[in-house]
């Protein structure tokens, strides 16, 4: 529900919508969002265990330090992802078509 707020607010802000319009796509996004709900339910278990199968053989092939970044960087990830929905349900996230960097580019030496 959070992402469909979000993307309304952010739709709101960034086109300018009509109360009319901003309406019939709210209706859009609900019902198109419990499709995907209806048609990704009855794979989500099977998906979450192949992911879970995956993360298990990458850390096989680790060393331990390795392994502790690797779990560290997925620890990482997951509190972005629940950072990112804190932060759209607070309306503070970009704005449409103007996404930012995940990783900026190290800087570069100078050349002589």
């Amino acid at each position: 529900m959070w992402q469909r707020l979000e993307f309304l607010r952010r739709a709101q802000r960034d086109l300018d919508l009509t109360p009319e319009q901003r309406q019939r796509i709210e209706g859009y996004v609900k019902d198109s969002q419990e499709q995907i709900r209806r048609l990704w339910e009855p794979l989500a278990p099977r998906a979450k265990a192949e992911m879970d199968d995956l993360r298990q053989r990458i850390r096989g092939e680790l060393s331990e330090v390795q392994r502790e970044r690797f779990d560290q960087a997925l620890a990482e990830r997951s509190h972005k992802s629940f950072r990112d929905s804190e932060r759209a349900t607070n309306g503070t996230s970009r704005p449409l078509g103007k996404p930012g960097l995940r990783n900026p580019p190290s800087p570069q030496p100078a050349v002589p």
